[in-house]
């Protein structure tokens, strides 16, 4: 990533989940100190798409997720990372699959991520470099392009403002 034109290189990130971090990855990411990990903490648990979590287990599937994330993070070189969270719908963590509600609120996913995250105590390790958010889009739909459609495609108002709180 080193040039003429960017002697220090480029900073770059990947998205993925925690348990792809490796000390392969791990050496990839520091060696030049310019890589950071975007770790997802959506569509966790069993099931395919459009089948929606309970908000406390995934809150769950969270917590475990962040002790993987400083595990491997630990066992990789120290990996600095990102923890992405599903402000708007992703494929198990959603209102609404296909005009079928499914019992749950974004708001309520939304707490349960960030309740663990606070639990957790990742806040305060150093590789930890802050919350992505999921989803500001007209439309969410997977597979891509197709009718099989996920709501909120972007963050209710309610969910923006917990966000606005607790981030």
């Amino acid at each position: 990533c080193r040039s003429d034109k960017f002697p220090d290189g480029r900073f770059f990130s990947v998205f993925t989940f925690a348990s792809s971090i490796t000390p392969e990855l791990g050496e990839m990411f520091t060696r030049y100190d310019n890589g950071y990990l975007v770790l997802s903490l959506y569509d966790l648990g069993p099931g395919g798409a459009g089948q929606a979590i309970e908000p406390s287990a995934y809150g769950g599937y969270v917590a475990a997720e962040i002790r993987k994330a400083q595990e491997n993070s630990t066992r990789s070189g120290n990996v600095p990372f990102q923890l992405a969270i599903p402000a708007a719908a992703s494929t198990k963590e959603f209102e609404s699959y296909q005009g079928n509600f499914s019992g749950f609120s974004q708001t309520e996913y939304v707490e349960a991520a960030l309740d663990a995250i606070d639990a957790s105590g990742v806040r305060e390790d150093d590789r930890f470099l802050g919350i992505a958010l999921w989803g500001f889009s007209r439309y969410m739909a997977y597979p891509p392009h197709t009718n099989s459609t996920f709501e909120p495609a972007s963050p209710p108002e309610d969910v923006k403002r917990i966000l606005a709180e607790r981030m």
